[in-house]
């Protein structure tokens, strides 16, 4: 009796849960992702936004053991925004190996964060201005001053992703 009881339970179990349909809200121009009410800085490619996406959408049966289980992600095929993602699991429960498949899609969003809206917009925090004493500045003035500028900004970027150049001008001085 005992083992007919396990044979129905492991023929009922199912490895894991996953959604068929997940979404993913991210940024068109730097693909943060909108996750929890805020939006979260991302540098990753789409396809590494979708895998993390499967693997927070799986929930895990209780009865099987995390070092007893092997879960295999694939992105079968995109169409636009839709990955379609295959999952294979395998895992070992009462000494009984089970192999399970599944699909989902997940579904890129596409949004603009604050910060690229602002840059797209034009908007900018300070204005900096390089002037000489009673003339015009060298050549080699304003290299060293685009050099200082571009590192400076490079360096903070990582940072605060509002620190770029909107606009570069060199207007004529007038005595």
């Amino acid at each position: 009796m005992k083992e007919y009881v396990k044979t129905v339970f492991l023929k009922k179990i199912s490895i894991l849960e996953i959604p068929e349909n997940i979404e993913v809200v991210v940024c068109a121009h730097c693909n943060a992702k909108f996750e929890e009410g805020k939006w979260k800085e991302s540098e990753i490619p789409e396809e590494e936004i979708i895998y993390r996406a499967l693997e927070r959408s799986i929930n895990v049966d209780p009865h099987i053991s995390q070092d007893k289980l092997e879960i295999e992600l694939e992105i079968i095929q995109m169409r636009g925004t839709i990955a379609e993602c295959y999952i294979e699991a395998e895992a070992e429960i009462f000494g009984e190996t089970i192999k399970q498949s599944f699909e989902s899609e997940v579904r890129l969003l596409r949004n603009v964060c604050p910060n690229c809206s602002k840059q797209q917009s034009g908007y900018y925090e300070s204005v900096v201005q390089f002037r000489a004493d009673n003339r015009e500045l060298t050549q080699y003035e304003m290299d060293k001053a685009d050099k200082i500028i571009d590192k400076t900004l490079n360096n903070r970027f990582y940072k605060d992703k509002l620190a770029y150049l909107v606009q570069k001008n060199k207007i004529k001085r007038r005595i």
